[in-house]
């Protein structure tokens, strides 16, 4: 698989699905594009996975961008 990273990116995180999709070859490169694209204020949060397995959770919040292991 040429890009085993799949981001999904949320405006509103209480809804449970997603408003966009991503795809990385790298843990560094899903991060990358996430903090991004929240600090632009484009989306709320975002949850990077490898092979079906939720890796980081990247939220936007009041207090600034946290990025945390798994699901949060």
């Amino acid at each position: 698989m040429k890009r085993p990273f799949r981001t999904e990116y949320f405006v509103n995180p209480a809804l449970g699905t997603p408003d966009s999709l991503g795809h990385s070859c790298s843990e560094k490169g899903s991060v990358r594009g996430a903090v991004v694209r929240l600090f632009m204020g484009q989306y709320a949060m975002a949850r990077v996975f490898h092979e079906g397995a939720a890796v980081f959770t990247i939220r936007r919040g009041r207090s600034g961008i946290q990025v945390r292991y798994g699901r949060s």
